[in-house]
């Protein structure tokens, strides 16, 4: 009876610690996806926003996403990408899609160390924009500013994969990040 009753403590010591050790590896993945930093951004100059991504570990994460965009003003809406300054030569003109993002080292930014989606909302049966009310003092220029989307009704997802593999969702929430969600493996 000994003998089988320290087998029993064995077993469970070793469950509990490879239970600890696996929790520790998804804490420390988790920190390394809390790195990749999401910034929301109301544009003046034209009806859309723009989230920019930059990488805050010390490796490159692969394969940074937009997937969807949702305004809960317009919940048909559909969306698209416009152009940016961030935007490389030979990159398609409406991408959602950046094969690697290096990791920013506090200089100036670079197209290695920025993301930068530009979205628009569209109307879900043709493509006019939904455009946000003209700012009352610029109705009379030659281009007017807008005023700005309330950031808090849009919730734009951007996934993208650690240099460990692992693949994360992380949706905005007003003009930051969320929680970054763990994707399961494919």
């Amino acid at each position: 009876i000994g003998a089988i009753g320290a087998a029993v403590a064995a077993l469970w010591i070793a469950s509990r610690d490879r239970r600890e050790r696996k929790d520790e590896r998804h804490d420390e993945d988790r920190a390394k996806a809390l790195l990749v930093r999401l910034l929301v951004q109301a544009q003046s100059n034209r009806p859309a926003f723009s989230v920019e991504v930059r990488n805050f570990g010390p490796l490159a994460v692969m394969d940074v996403e937009l997937v969807d965009a949702v305004w809960s003003d317009h919940p048909g809406a559909r969306w698209d990408t416009l152009d940016t300054s961030w935007q490389a030569r030979g990159l398609a003109r409406n991408h959602t899609r950046r094969p690697i993002l290096m990791p920013t080292a506090g200089a100036d930014d670079t197209f290695d160390t920025v993301v930068e989606f530009i979205i628009r909302f569209v109307h879900p049966i043709d493509d006019e924009a939904f455009e946000p009310p003209i700012d009352p003092r610029t109705v009379g220029y030659q281009h007017p500013s807008f005023l700005p989307i309330d950031l808090a009704k849009i919730v734009a997802k951007v996934q993208f994969t650690t240099a460990d593999g692992v693949r994360w969702e992380t949706p905005t929430d007003g003009p930051g990040a969320g929680a970054p969600v763990r994707l399961p493996s494919s």
